[in-house]
């Protein structure tokens, strides 16, 4: 059984936090919700005024889904500033092509304000786009659509 809708559509809403637990802890009580295994990850992003490009976060989704609820935990300087609360940070899709539809959006009128890159500086992981209409619009790249499905079925994320 396929835990995520079709490709394209919106799979998980992503809030910045200032401390992981207690946010788990907080939104698993209001919204009756349990979680993934945390994970800490380690990202080479490539934004426009940020501060810090290798950046090491924390974060989590909700096993419950579709769509799911993902947790980062806020790093000062970073696309994931340190909030005083809870914020909406973003809502995230799985792409087909990562290029592909990230030019889709940019010909849409949504740049992309930031990216992963892979070990030789190129777009790679996910795509944020600006949005004249509230939080980021994330694509995510279909390489890790496996690893992050058992993830959110309860597994240890491995990719």
């Amino acid at each position: 059984m396929d835990l995520m809708l079709p490709t394209g559509r919106l799979y998980h809403h992503a809030y910045v936090v200032p401390d992981l637990e207690a946010a788990m802890d907080r939104l698993g009580e209001i919204f009756n919700m349990e979680w993934a295994p945390i994970a800490l990850r380690h990202h080479h992003v490539v934004a426009e005024g940020y501060e810090v490009n290798d950046v090491d976060f924390r974060l989590t989704y909700s096993t419950t889904g579709p769509p799911h609820i993902e947790l980062v935990e806020g790093v000062p300087g970073s696309i994931w500033p340190r909030p005083d609360e809870i914020t909406f940070h973003h809502v995230g899709l799985w792409a087909s092509d990562l290029r592909a539809d990230a030019q889709r959006f940019v010909d849409l009128g949504l740049p992309i304000v930031a990216h992963g890159t892979d070990e030789n500086g190129e777009l790679a992981r996910f795509t944020y786009h600006s949005n004249p209409y509230g939080p980021w619009i994330e694509l995510v790249d279909p390489a890790v659509r496996d690893p992050f499905e058992r993830w959110m079925q309860g597994e240890a994320f491995v990719t």
